[in-house]
């Protein structure tokens, strides 16, 4: 990738994140007190932005700015999801489409939390991993990621998206008649949760049926 590429991308994803932020304080103000009391968050997803695409526009070989960059974006994606949800289904149902998608959108927290909890600290500020001892932990972090995002982004529920409104299951992919805990692909999914809550998240639900009662839950 060119210098003159990396600086494109890097400042057009940081429009995306600027252009989201101002939807969602769009939806923030329509949702009412409710939703504007965390309006001070979107501060958090415009700094990393900024700051992520200048060091990556200038730095394009320093993969803090695009961890940075990444970061707002996925901040920016949680956040927005959160509000259009909560807005497409609770403050005026059926106005919007895809409310549940903003729902959904709650696996975003689990690369936040990989990159500035693992990555970050790890080439922060050179680029450059400490040393080559620090490998099997760069391994392990991207092995937290992918079954982290997998474990979110694909448990089929049901979930208890926002409060107020009943559990609905995933949108994007359902499994039906789950047992409990017995098979791969439950307990693949589960071991990728992960304590925390920077946008509504899957619950462990260990049995369900294809209408989204739940049958068993912790």
């Amino acid at each position: 990738m060119t210098a003159r590429t990396a600086a494109r991308l890097a400042w057009s994803l940081c429009a995306a994140c600027v252009a989201g932020i101002s939807g969602l304080l769009v939806l923030k103000v329509l949702n009412g007190p409710a939703d504007l009391r965390s309006a001070p968050l979107v501060a958090a997803p415009l700094a990393f932005s900024v700051v992520g695409a200048l060091v990556a526009a200038r730095q394009q070989r320093n993969p803090v700015g695009w961890q940075l960059l990444a970061v707002g974006v996925f901040m920016t994606a949680n956040l927005l999801g959160e509000s259009y949800a909560r807005y497409a289904l609770i403050t005026a149902p059926g106005s919007l489409a895809g409310g549940r998608y903003g729902t959904w959108l709650g696996w975003t927290y689990a690369p936040i939390v990989a990159i500035l909890a693992i990555f970050l600290p790890l080439y922060f500020p050179t680029g450059r991993l400490l040393s080559p001892r620090w490998r099997p932990v760069l391994w392990s972090g991207i092995g937290f990621l992918a079954f982290a995002v997998a474990g979110n982004a694909l448990w089929p529920g049901p979930q208890p998206p926002l409060p107020g409104l009943a559990p609905v299951p995933n949108p994007v992919v359902y499994l039906p008649q789950a047992t409990p805990c017995s098979s791969c692909s439950a307990a693949w999914l589960g071991c990728a949760r992960w304590p925390g809550s920077l946008g509504p998240s899957p619950r462990w639900w260990c049995d369900f049926d294809v209408h989204g009662g739940s049958n068993a839950s912790s």
